[in-house]
């Protein structure tokens, strides 16, 4: 179960859509950042008590190879976490 205040801690933030069509009242989690020099994106719903991969974006002509590199094929929220701390700590 992903943990909001680790979320925040690693840069997530709160996400609503521009767009009211697409706001379905559900609580996202936004995190934009920059890997190999390009941007990365990554968006969270809450699902019941946890959070769920919504989205994961990579702005590079390789990006579901790197994106496979830094989190794995499939990843859950636990993963992302894990991967994402242990980048913080480099």
């Amino acid at each position: 179960m992903a943990n909001e205040d680790v979320l925040f801690k690693l840069g997530f933030r709160n996400f609503v859509h521009k767009n009211p069509a697409k706001r379905d009242q559900k609580k996202r989690l936004l995190l934009y950042g920059v890997y190999v020099e390009r941007s990365l994106t990554i968006l969270l719903v809450e699902d019941g008590e946890d959070y769920q991969i919504e989205q994961i974006s990579l702005d590079h002509p390789d990006a579901e190879e790197l994106l496979n590199r830094l989190f794995g094929p499939n990843p859950t929220t636990e993963d992302i976490i894990n991967n994402l701390e242990l980048l913080t700590e480099c």
